[in-house]
């Protein structure tokens, strides 16, 4: 008869089954299903073995190979199984806290309080639903190994940090709580009664066990307690002697073959090595060889450093180049590691260059073997090594080595790392005198704060080397690099705008000649206070960019915005001859730049005549002939179609013939051949020739060709009424009552300022436009009176608008051939406080009041 198949599964441990569903579930099964068989592998043949046994040596494989989620997700759904004993249901809480904490040791620093608060809550939720378990104490016994872990990372990456005094005093105080929690525990532990079974509680020799394990621990916090400390310091004894005199009683207490009595020993070498006790470390090494792989390299790895520490550098590095075992060993790969460094600095001193590039090639290796092999967590062990190294001694290859290690740290994103590395690089390149090197170091780690969008972080460290280093040929472009990372933060922190401001007035008080990066603070300064409303202060930073700065185009715009800003609010306080004599001013600085003579830009070129036209077309009344010819001797665009710039020049050129009364009709047709103007400069032509029609000459009446020309700009704008604000639209409508009322269409100007007293019956201007309409003609002069009294009666009494209603009643009285009422009305003006000595139409009152009385 032939045999059965043989099925392997039959072999596996209780519950292994339901594990390799959970497995199937999470994906971990591949074709290959790798992961299982090497987990298999691991399992004894014969059939002692327990189910816990098989799921610790699996999840030990899946971390081995930093598979973190994996192993977190195949815990989290075990515990989600129906059936679990007690026993199981810790044993899995335990390993989901254990692998959160290796986790976190694994990945950046940035993401791990995650990690380490996910250990933590999977312990206190256990406790929290099966606080009955007989063997609970193991909840309090992790909590402290973790604890130790994290303050274990804390202490080996302590010198990588930008503080690393800092660090460390964070690393001891953690240290020491993980202290106190394992002598609680100790405790708790030994309160323990023994069990018969271990379903039961624990057995004595589990008890037993377990107090081992914590004074294991306990001795290993204290020693990563004494690295915290200065290496000749009395506390970094003391801390030592703690943990030597607690391995040595736990060593004395176990049979030496015990892995963790072998464990014990290597502990204890590497203390009395750190003690300076390098023969009685070297005793403790002794019969390893039958021990397990992975201790045997251990051991090789500490004998390594016991050969470094007694200056025995060629028998060091020959041990930690002997291979014949094939299982990775991170450290003893860290340990090789740092063999190669004490080479590379013997051969630096030796001032080898030759052998020493070649070492550094071999550090280079190791660093990306322990990298691959091991992960993050023994490559930033690689990296403090390096650094330690580099900061023993001065010279520019230590600063160099240093530099690559923060370039390396920085291009894996270990961000805190990189700037505490090349701060450490500045300060050696700074006791080395190498200013220009340590410049650039510095710079570097504010650019890696700057890379993460902390600006105002980035920008107080540039701003602080400009400063620092105010003759290196970098500083001022750094320090207009700080003004910039300082605008970043003050554009989303209000509280860093003062920073802002006060960095700009520095740029310009320390580097004013530097004109590069002077200009750039001037125009970035003159946009601040032109957002301030402070055009005055605005135009004179503008002012003092040079012709030959390629900030000058900006810097002119800046003039430009500035000066019409100004123009335009003081149209209402200043007369009109002020407004024209600033406006000329104005105008004559941009004209020199559109002539054709200069040396301005093409661009700038055109800009300058369009904002000298505009200027002078908007404030003064004499001046149309210049603009006209600022504009039709402008240069045309070269490059690209300027089609919104050749539309604005048309439409001002419009605006310059309009103001020539010869030149009106040739106004006319080329408004008529203006194709899809903007809407801005189309609004700013109708009021430019509404202005020309409320001002006319003393003997002219508003021309009716103007008139037509703004009744056709506002058939332009009707498409656009929708978006225009309702001040434009009431404006626009009384400019097309004036022009109808210009162009003898006084039914339609009537209805047109009807409309606009119904809608705006509170508008001034209005009003007063409708008042004066009326009395152009002597049978409704009766209905301007009443307009300009329903006016004086709504304006503030002893206001310029309140006057000026006032004289208009006046005069309304005197052209209905009442003169007696309008004398009696202005003498009542004169006699009633305050009188007409505060007003500007004094004189025009008393001549009204002559002409009265004649």
């Amino acid at each position: 008869m032939g045999q059965k198949p043989i099925t392997r599964t039959r072999s596996l441990p209780p519950g292994a089954l339901r594990r390799l569903g959970v497995l199937r579930r999470l994906g971990v099964l591949r074709a290959g299903r790798f992961v299982v068989l090497a987990c298999l592998l691991l399992l004894p043949a014969n059939r002692a073995a327990m189910a816990d046994d098989f799921d610790q040596q699996f999840l030990a494989g899946l971390r081995t190979r930093r598979l973190f989620s994996v192993a977190v997700r195949f815990c989290e759904q075990a515990l989600a199984q129906p059936g679990l004993s007690d026993h199981e249901r810790l044993e899995f809480a335990l390993e989901l806290a254990r692998t959160h904490a290796l986790q976190a040791m694994n990945v950046l620093p940035a993401e791990r309080a995650a990690h380490w608060k996910a250990a933590s809550e999977s312990l206190k939720k256990y406790r929290a639903e099966h606080g009955d378990n007989p063997r609970k104490v193991l909840l309090s016994v992790e909590a402290a190994l973790l604890a130790g872990l994290e303050g274990e990372l804390l202490v080996q990456e302590a010198e990588l940090g930008a503080n690393p005094a800092d660090a460390r005093q964070r690393a001891r105080a953690r240290l020491r709580t993980a202290s106190k929690l394992l002598e609680k525990t100790e405790q708790e532990v030994n309160a323990v009664q023994p069990a018969r079974r271990s379903d039961e509680g624990f057995t004595a020799s589990e008890i037993a066990a377990l107090r081992d394990h914590l004074r294991m621990r306990y001795a290993s916090v204290w020693k990563n307690i004494a690295l915290t400390y200065p290496s000749a310091s009395d506390d970094r004894l003391n801390a030592l002697t703690v943990a030597v005199e607690r391995l040595e009683e736990l060593r004395q207490e176990l049979t030496p073959t015990e892995p963790l009595a072998r464990r014990a020993r290597l502990a204890e070498a590497a203390c009395r090595r750190l003690l300076g006790g390098l023969d009685a470390a070297t005793r403790l090494l002794a019969n390893f060889n039958t021990a397990p792989a992975a201790l045997r390299l251990r051991a090789r790895a500490e004998k390594v450093r016991i050969l470094l520490a007694g200056k025995k550098l060629a028998e060091a590095v020959r041990v930690a180049e002997q291979s014949g075992l094939v299982v990775a060993s991170p450290e003893l790969d860290l340990a090789r590691l740092e063999a190669y460094l004490a080479e590379w600095k013997v051969e630096q001193d030796r001032q080898d260059k030759t052998a020493a590039e070649a070492r550094q090639k071999k550090i280079a290796a190791t660093l990306k073997q322990i990298d691959q092999r091991h992960g993050v967590y023994w490559r930033r062990l690689a990296d403090t090594r390096v650094r330690q190294m580099a900061l023993s001694g001065g010279g520019a290859s230590n600063v160099a080595i240093l530099e690559r290690t923060a370039d390396d740290l920085y291009l894996r994103q270990q961000f805190d790392e990189a700037i505490g590395a090349y701060q450490q690089a500045a300060a050696r390149a700074a006791e080395s005198r190498q200013p220009d090197q340590a410049f650039t170091l510095w710079k570097k780690a504010a650019l890696v704060e700057y890379q993460r969008s902390r600006f105002l972080e980035a920008g107080r460290r540039l701003q602080k080397l400009a400063r620092k280093y105010q003759t290196n040929q970098q500083a001022a472009k750094t320090h207009l690099l700080a003004v910039y990372s300082l605008s970043r933060a003050a554009a989303k922190n209000d509280t860093a705008m003062s920073e802002y401001l006060a960095a700009l007035e520095e740029h310009l008080e320390l580097w004013s000649s530097h004109d590069n990066t002077a200009d750039q603070v001037r125009l970035w300064l003159g946009a601040m206070r032109e957002h301030k409303n402070k055009d005055y202060d605005a135009i004179a930073l503008y002012r003092q960019v040079g012709a030959k700065s390629p900030h000058f185009e900006a810097a002119v715009r800046g003039l430009a915005r500035c000066w019409k800003r100004q123009l335009l609010a003081s149209s209402t306080s200043e007369s009109r001859e002020d407004l024209s004599r600033k406006a000329k001013a104005a105008a004559a600085f941009l004209e020199k730049l559109a002539a054709p003579d200069s040396v301005a830009e093409q661009t700038l070129k055109r800009f300058a005549a369009l904002a000298a036209a505009d200027l002078l077309l908007r404030f003064t009344n004499d001046n149309y002939a210049v603009a006209e010819n600022l504009l039709r001797n402008m240069p045309t665009a070269t490059q690209t179609p300027d089609v919104g710039g050749q539309s604005a020049a048309r439409i001002k050129l419009v605006w310059a013939l309009a103001g020539q009364g010869a030149k009106r009709q040739q106004a006319e047709q080329m408004l008529q051949q203006i194709a899809d103007p903007a809407p801005e400069d189309l609004f700013a032509l109708l009021e430019g020739l509404a202005a020309i029609n409320n001002q006319p000459d003393a003997n002219t009446k508003p021309d009716a060709a103007i008139a037509r020309m703004v009744l056709q700009c506002a058939s332009l704008l009707e498409a656009h009424l929708a978006k225009m604000p309702q001040s434009r639209h009431v404006r626009l409508m009384t400019h097309c009552a004036a022009a109808y009322r210009a162009t003898g269409k006084n039914d339609a100007a009537q209805r047109q300022y009807e409309t606009l007293i119904d809608q705006h019956p509170r508008n001034a201007a209005v009003r007063n436009a409708y008042a004066e309409f009326l009395f152009d003609a002597p049978a409704t002069r009766r209905a301007a009176l009443a307009q300009w009294r329903i006016l004086a009666s709504k304006s503030r009494p002893q206001t310029g608008g309140w006057y000026r209603a006032k004289y208009d009643v006046a005069r309304c009285y005197f052209a209905l051939g009442e003169k007696e009422r309008a004398a009696q009305f202005i003498r009542y003006m004169q006699a009633a406080p305050p009188g007409l000595e505060k007003t500007l139409l004094r004189e025009q009152f008393l001549e009204l009041l002559r002409r009265c009385e004649q």
